[in-house]
């Protein structure tokens, strides 16, 4: 038999009177910060360098060039595919067929090796230049008709 009306606990050093459904937790909560709208500014691209990483670790040699060119076909231009494949034997062939392969399709590829028995080839677009304000400099260069003249007149460091 269960009344209707809720039981409380009697009082303690601990403060008032509290029914089991208002508990501790309902004691600890801070009133809720009032809400302040902020100016949103332009939103304008980021210049910061895309990675995304790609770890083939547990593919089978055999699949690891079509995964590899199939993840490329998914990303964009402007993202730096970072590959981590296993540092096996199995594997030297695959990662040197890699690399010719990827000069062909117009990407530049390097291969480092990783400390836990692994490598990392890195995969960026040959059209996208390494310096994104590079990229906007010949972007101008490029709106304004103007061929690239090389380093301006007044170079402080001529070569020679």
């Amino acid at each position: 038999m269960t009344s209707d009306a809720p039981d409380t606990t009697p009082a303690t050093e601990e403060g008032p009177r509290r029914t089991p459904a208002q508990g501790a937790t309902a004691r600890a909560r801070p009133a809720p910060a009032p809400r302040v709208t902020r100016p949103v500014g332009e939103v304008r691209r980021a210049l910061a360098p895309i990675e995304f990483t790609f770890d083939l670790r547990q593919t089978p040699p055999d699949k690891v060039l079509g995964r590899l060119f199939a993840a490329l076909d998914r990303v964009t231009p402007d993202v730096t595919l970072l590959v981590i494949l296993r540092d096996v034997p199995e594997l030297a062939g695959v990662t040197a067929n890699a690399v010719a392969l990827l000069a062909r399709a117009g990407y530049v590829s390097d291969l480092s090796r990783l400390p836990g028995g692994g490598q990392r080839m890195r995969v960026r677009s040959r059209s996208r230049p390494r310096d994104p304000y590079l990229a906007e400099a010949s972007e101008t260069l490029e709106a304004a008709g103007a061929p690239d003249a090389g380093p301006p007149a007044n170079d402080p460091f001529p070569e020679g």
